[in-house]
Parts: C-alpha cells; sequence; structure tokens
C-alpha cells in the first residue's frame, strides 16, 4: 500500500487490481489487467480471467460472485436471512446442540450429579431412538421407557456422550450404577456404544514436546484428539456431547488469565465446530467450582472471559426444605438450576431436583455394603423431579431468606437477579480436602452435619452426599 499525493490510499485486492479511497470515500476499481502468459493460453478477458486455473469456466455472476470470478467474503440480506435455522437441542433450554457450555456451582452443590444425570439421559434416549419398536425391552418395566425419554420432563434428543473425568470416579460409578438400577435398564452393556466414560483428564492447553527430530512426545491434547480419532474409526462412535469435569482438571493453566482462559475455550470451541470430529458439531460442557467467599458463590470462579466464551451458563445450587411429619423434623436436599445465561434462547424457569437416596443391589438382588450403616446403605444416588416445589420454603445457600425472596417468572430468582460478571478475586481457592469431607459428614442418625461456619441444626431427611 502506498501513499498518493492527492490524499488518496491505493490498496491491492486479490486478483492483482487495484482500488483508491479517497477523502470523499468514494472507492473506484482502476483496471490493472495482467499480461497473457503461456500458463493461460486463453488469456484474461478480464480482472481475475474468465476461467479457474484448472481450465474450467468460471460460474456467472450471482450474489455472491462476481462476473469475473471474484467470490464476496460478504452475502446479501436474502441469503442472510435465509441461512437461519433454529437452535437444535440436546435437552431443551439446558443442553444446546453444536454448543459451548459449563455448569459451575459451590462444592457440594451437586453440579456434577445434576451433569452426569443430564448425559446418562441423552445416551439412554439416543440407545431408545435407535432401539425403535423395540425400545421397551430395553427396561425391564416399560413405563421406564417414558421416563427416561426426557429430563425430568424437558424435550430430549439422543446423542452419544464423552463423560471425561478428573475427580470423584468412584462417586461417578456409583451414581451411574444407581441410575441404571433405579431406572430398571435391562442390560447395562446395551449403552456401551452411546456413553464412553473417561478416567483420567486431558489438559486442553498442553503441547507436545520435541526430543528429537524425528520424536515427539504428545501432548494431552493431542492424546485426546488421537482418541477421538480412534473411536471413530474402530468404534464409529463420534460424541454429541463431552463433558470435562471439572475445568480445573483439564486444564494446566492460570484460570484467572484472560489469556489462558481463551485459550482454552478456543481449543474447545473447535471441538464444538467438529474440526477433529470429521465435520460433526459436538456440544463441550465444563464443569466448574466457584469462589469459595460468599460474595462469589454467584459466579464461577477465575477470568469473566469464562463467561464471556459461553453459549449457555448453568448455575448449580444447594437448597434444602425442613418439613415436620408426625411430630419428626424432616430435611430434604435439593440441586437447584438455574439458566445464567442462554445466549440465543430464553432462560428456563428455576428448577429443583430433589436428591433422594437408594440402595445399590449387588448381582444377586442383595445390598452393596455401605460406610454409613445406620443409613441402611442408602446412598444419595438419584435425582428426582419436583414440581411443586414451593421457593417460599425451600432455603438456597447463598440466597436471602426464602421468605422475602423475590417469586420471579415461574420461580426463577435467576432472572430477577444482577448478572454479576465482575471476575473474582485472583488464587481465589474452593475448600481443602478435609474441609469437604467436613461438609460431606453425615451424623450418626444420618442427619446432614451443620455446614461450615454456621450452627444450623438438621434433622433426619435425604443426605446430600455429592459434589
Amino acid at each position: 500500500m502506498a501513499e498518493n499525493p492527492d490524499n488518496t490510499r491505493t490498496e491491492t485486492p486479490p486478483g492483482g487490481a487495484s482500488y483508491t479511497a479517497g477523502n470523499d470515500l468514494v472507492k473506484q476499481w482502476t483496471a490493472q489487467q495482467p499480461a497473457a502468459d503461456n500458463s493461460n493460453p486463453a488469456g484474461n478477458s478480464s480482472l481475475l480471467g474468465n476461467e479457474t486455473g484448472n481450465g474450467q469456466q468460471r460460474p456467472p455472476a450471482n450474489e455472491n460472485t462476481a462476473g469475473d470470478g471474484y467470490e464476496f467474503l460478504t452475502v446479501s440480506f436474502g441469503d442472510f436471512v435465509r441461512n437461519f435455522k433454529p437452535l437444535e437441542w440436546l435437552i431443551y433450554g439446558y443442553i444446546q446442540k453444536g454448543a459451548l457450555e459449563m455448569c459451575f456451582g459451590p462444592s457440594g452443590a451437586g453440579k456434577s450429579f445434576v451433569a452426569l444425570d443430564m448425559a446418562l439421559h441423552i445416551a439412554a434416549k439416543k440407545m431408545i431412538e435407535d432401539a425403535g419398536d423395540g425400545a421397551d425391552e430395553l427396561f425391564n418395566r416399560a413405563e421406564n421407557r417414558k421416563l427416561i425419554s426426557n429430563w425430568h420432563g424437558q424435550t430430549t434428543h439422543g446423542g452419544r456422550v464423552l463423560y471425561i473425568a478428573g475427580e470423584g470416579v468412584t462417586g461417578m460409578m456409583k451414581r451411574a450404577l444407581g441410575w441404571a438400577q433405579y431406572y430398571e435398564v435391562a442390560e447395562m452393556d446395551k449403552l456401551n456404544n452411546y456413553f464412553r466414560f473417561s478416567q483420567r483428564s486431558f489438559h486442553l492447553d498442553s503441547e507436545d514436546t520435541k526430543i528429537s527430530n524425528d520424536s515427539v512426545i504428545l501432548g494431552e491434547w493431542h492424546k485426546l484428539l488421537r482418541e477421538l480419532e480412534a473411536l471413530r474409526i474402530y468404534k464409529h462412535f463420534v460424541p454429541d456431547l463431552i463433558v470435562f469435569d471439572t475445568l480445573k482438571a483439564n486444564m494446566t493453566g492460570d484460570e484467572n488469565s484472560a489469556q489462558e482462559s481463551s485459550f482454552v475455550t478456543d481449543r474447545a470451541q473447535e471441538l464444538v465446530n467438529g474440526d477433529h470430529t470429521n465435520g460433526q458439531r459436538t456440544t463441550v460442557l465444563f464443569i466448574h467450582h466457584t469462589g469459595w467467599g460468599m460474595e462469589a458463590k454467584g459466579r464461577e470462579r477465575g477470568s469473566s472471559a469464562w463467561r464471556g466464551a459461553m453459549d449457555i451458563n448453568l448455575r448449580v445450587s444447594h437448597g434444602e426444605k425442613t418439613d415436620v411429619i408426625e411430630g419428626k423434623t424432616q430435611l430434604t436436599h435439593f440441586a437447584v438450576v438455574d439458566t445464567i445465561k442462554v445466549k440465543d434462547d430464553e432462560e428456563q424457569p428455576r428448577r429443583y431436583l430433589e436428591r433422594v437416596k437408594i440402595m445399590i443391589l449387588d448381582e444377586n438382588g442383595n445390598p452393596v455394603p455401605s460406610p454409613d450403616v445406620e443409613c441402611k446403605n442408602e446412598e444419595t444416588l438419584i435425582l428426582k423431579t419436583v414440581k411443586d416445589a414451593d421457593p417460599a420454603h425451600v432455603k438456597i445457600d447463598g440466597e436471602d431468606d426464602p421468605q422475602k425472596r423475590r417469586s420471579g417468572n415461574s420461580g426463577n430468582t435467576a432472572k430477577n437477579e444482577a448478572k454479576d460478571t465482575t471476575p473474582p478475586p485472583a488464587n481465589e481457592e474452593g475448600p481443602d480436602r478435609d474441609e469437604q469431607q467436613l461438609i460431606n459428614m453425615t451424623a450418626d442418625n444420618g442427619a446432614a452435619l451443620p455446614r461450615l461456619g454456621t450452627n444450623k441444626k438438621s434433622g433426619t431427611g435425604k443426605g446430600r452426599g455429592s459434589r
């Protein structure tokens, strides 16, 4: 580009022509026809020539292509609006197809619990769809097919799921087994082609290590890509949803750094775009923590770049309700799900999922021993829909007195809350391992112990026992 004495600017676009742009904003193409040469016997009769490099005739001019073959980088209004396609969902309002999402919450709130429940419903729905008329035979009771076909009443479409767990693997195994037994899946191996589980994490921000001119040690990122390619070739398994649980376990950089956060989300976006799954778009769901301080529990931990990069943000909080039945106090625990950000659609009403204890049985139908003998081998492994939960009587961690809480739209207080996108203080961390064990412990009578920093007494009831 060169400056001209008359204060105009000359630029050279593809094809060798140039245009001048003066202060009067008038842009005029000036034809600079390239000379014909032996490589193009037909010559160039226009700016870019009538023929392509292989001698084929160029397409006629249209809204997006000039008569000389130049393809515009912009599209016409008509083409723009005709390209509109409605959003597609795996779980309507919560898990969008081909999207980058995050589910976050404080330790003990049940975010992994909710994510696994979603993932299993999506995988099972795909199994049901593929089974066609034989779907009822997949379950010991046909009515369970209807229960599992939609995630707690939300329209659900099936898909294959890859769940990458960087922590809490034993708990995941228990919940998956409890889920399969609760819904009476006849043969758990039938889910093999729809749900795969990784017991190791993959650092998305890792790089390869070159040890010689012809030898390289693959980084975690390329190990993940190799695994995806192997699954596609050998198992015909291309995931519609990949869950990274947790985000921190699947990265090595500083989550408070906008630059390092963007590097991770850029690689995740490659997965979303289908760059490494033969063009098939994939939903990526990160499971993430909130800060430990009370003022930081309403937002994801780390840089504000995380929220900016997401198509959907889900927040999971712990809720509880105390009832007195026949003179006995009963405490019911909930995983409370809010849609904090839905980029291209409406936020969903607040959802209350009751955390229910069930008994795990072995292959012979006998209870599997549990360390909590007083709970009669029961553990909190199932989420159940609560359609008639009264928000005025459910106390949610980090929120005001429920009696004073605003009702909102269909109980969704998230719509009434100020959206706080301020990043938490640098290096803010959650509870250490010993503190977390105290949070999840129960008393000998099965009652939940008081949470750290409170003097609240709890009665008997349904336990928490999940992240």
